[in-house]
C-alpha cells in the first residue's frame, strides 16, 4: 500500500509514541491538516486520528499526545507576533502557548 501522505512534523510524545501532524491530500472530506499516532517514528499510517481545521483542532490534538520538543507547528491566519517567545503557533485571535505540560489558547 502506498502512502499518499506527505509528513510536515513528527515529535515524540511522553509516552514513547510519535504525534504526526501532515498534510493530507487524499482525503477528499478533509483536504488539510491531520494528526496521527503512531508507535514508531516511521510506521505505516492507514487511518487519521483526527482532523486540524483550526487553532484549537491543534491545541487538543497537543493536549492529547504531550508532544516533547515542539517547534514549527503550523498557523492558522494573522500576523506574526511582535514576539513569538513562548508562542507556538496563533491564528487572527489567539496564541496558543504551553503552561507547564498543558497547551491553552490565549486571546491575543
Amino acid at each position: 500500500m502506498q502512502n499518499h501522505i506527505n509528513y510536515k512534523r513528527t515529535f515524540e510524545t511522553a509516552d514513547g509514541g510519535f504525534l504526526h501532524i501532515a498534510w493530507d491530500d487524499q482525503d477528499l472530506s478533509n483536504e488539510g491538516l491531520a494528526f496521527f499516532f503512531a508507535p514508531a517514528p516511521d510506521a505505516e499510517l492507514e487511518h487519521e486520528s483526527g482532523e486540524i481545521d483550526d487553532l484549537a483542532d491543534l491545541c487538543a490534538a497537543l493536549n492529547m499526545s504531550k508532544p516533547r520538543d515542539v517547534q514549527d507547528l503550523p498557523t492558522f491566519g494573522g500576523r506574526e507576533p511582535r514576539s513569538t517567545d513562548g508562542v507556538f503557533s496563533w491564528s487572527h485571535t489567539a496564541l496558543l502557548v504551553q503552561v507547564g505540560s498543558d497547551w491553552v489558547i490565549t486571546p491575543r
